[in-house]
C-alpha cells in the first residue's frame, strides 16, 4: 500500500537555515539548554524536574517490558513511557554534560526501535497514536544524542525514522490503513491528531 517513492513537492518546508545541520534542534538548542541550566539554580520547581530526570535517565531501562516491547503493542504504554517517560532521558543527557549511563539507556532504546520490524502492532498499523508517540521519543532521542552516535549506526537508525514516517503518511493520513479511525483524520484540532503531527515532526 506504501509506495516505492513519493512525488515530487514544491516549496517544501526546509529546516530553518540557522540550525540546518546543527543538533540539537527539535525538542530544544545548545542555546535554550545553557538558559535551562542557569534557570534551574534559581527555581526549585525546575531543579526538582532536573533532578527527576537526571535519576530517570541514569537507572538502567533494559530490556524494555514485553516481546516486542509493549510500548509497540500498547497505546497507553506508548503514551506513558515514550512520550512521558524515555523523552526525559534527553534533558538528562544534556543537563548532565553527555553522561555515560544516559547515553548508554539512549542508545539501548534507539537499537531497540531500530530492530523492531514495527513501532505499533496494531489494525492502524505503524500509525495509531502509540506509534506516532514512538516516533517522537525516537525522533527526540535521535536528535539529542546525533553528534555523539556511531556514524554507520546513525545512517541506519535515520533510514529506519524515514520508513515509519513514509507509514505514518500513507497508511495514517492517506488513509491506507485497513482500519481507518476516522475520529483523528477528519477533525485537525483532535488530540490523537496532535500526537500524529508531533512524531511526524520530530521524525522529519
Amino acid at each position: 500500500l506504501i509506495p516505492a517513492s513519493d512525488p515530487a513537492v514544491a516549496d517544501f518546508p526546509t529546516v530553518l537555515k540557522e540550525l540546518q545541520g546543527v543538533h540539537p534542534r527539535v525538542l530544544f538548542t545548545s542555546d535554550e539548554i545553557n538558559k535551562l541550566k542557569t534557570a534551574i539554580n534559581t527555581d526549585l520547581f525546575l531543579k526538582q524536574a532536573a533532578e527527576a530526570a537526571i535519576v530517570t535517565g541514569k537507572k538502567k531501562l533494559l530490556p524494555l517490558p514485553g516481546s516486542p516491547p509493549d510500548i509497540c503493542t500498547k497505546g497507553t504504554a506508548a503514551l506513558a513511557s515514550s512520550f512521558e517517560r524515555y523523552v526525559n532521558l534527553a534533558y538528562a543527557y544534556v543537563l548532565t554534560d553527555r553522561d555515560e549511563k544516559v547515553r548508554n539507556n539512549i542508545v539501548s532504546i534507539l537499537e531497540v526501535m531500530l530492530n523492531e520490524p514495527h513501532w505499533a502492532y496494531t489494525a492502524e498499523l505503524d500509525c495509531d497514536m502509540g506509534a506516532a508517540n514512538n516516533m517522537f521519543m525516537v525522533g527526540v532521542l535521535f536528535d539529542t544524542i546525533y553528534a555523539d552516535l556511531d556514524p554507520e549506526f546513525r545512517v541506519k537508525m535515520a533510514e529506519k525514522i524515514l520508513i515509519h514516517v513514509r507509514r505514518m503518511h500513507y497508511l495514517g493520513y492517506k488513509k491506507l490503513a485497513l482500519d481507518i479511525h476516522k475520529y483523528w483524520q477528519q477533525d485537525p484540532f483532535n488530540n490523537h491528531r496532535w500526537h500524529r503531527n508531533a512524531g511526524m515532526t520530530a521524525c522529519l
